[in-house]
């Protein structure tokens, strides 16, 4: 969502999008490939333009419009399970009450049929998951955050053969 203009600029700019996850695929580097591939593919289709339209009403509308659109987009898409968000945070070290903040975990509520979700945000050069589950309808979700650090091992491997 974010232009190359706009970098640097903290503010929300949401959308959403039905982006198919390689799973058959077992190289990692091959995997990150199709996946970038893929959202290039969604960006350049103008989806997200149109996405981010139908959320963007929901600044405009009165409340209980807005409400109601929120319902119907969550409880309208029963197929949709799991939903994954990146922001991207300061890169320069943030301070409150002169206390630095060191770490930083994001939080995404779940609602209607969504049963997983994944944050991602990055703060002065780390990368932080928030990731919130519904044990009955995801009863492996404690699994995700291990399967997520094996996969950065498997890139950082890839890429450090490939440098090496």
């Amino acid at each position: 969502m974010r232009s190359a203009d706009a970098r640097g600029t903290f503010d929300n700019r949401v959308s959403a999008v039905y982006a198919r996850l390689p799973i058959g695929i077992d190289d990692p580097v091959e995997t990150l490939i199709a996946i970038h591939e893929h959202m290039d593919q969604l960006k350049a289709s103008h989806e997200i333009d149109a996405s981010a339209a139908i959320v963007g009403l929901g600044d405009l509308a009165p409340p209980v419009l807005a409400a109601a659109l929120a319902r119907t987009l969550v409880h309208g898409q029963e197929m949709v399970q799991t939903i994954a968000t990146n922001v991207p945070g300061s890169q320069v070290p943030l301070y409150v009450c002169g206390r630095r903040m060191l770490e930083a975990y994001p939080y995404v509520p779940i609602a209607g049929h969504i049963r997983v979700s994944v944050a991602i945000w990055s703060y002065c050069g780390d990368m932080y998951f928030g990731i919130t589950g519904d044990w009955r309808g995801a009863p492996d979700v404690d699994r995700l955050p291990r399967e997520i650090d094996i996969a950065f091992e498997d890139l950082l491997k890839e890429a450090a053969s490939t440098i090496g």
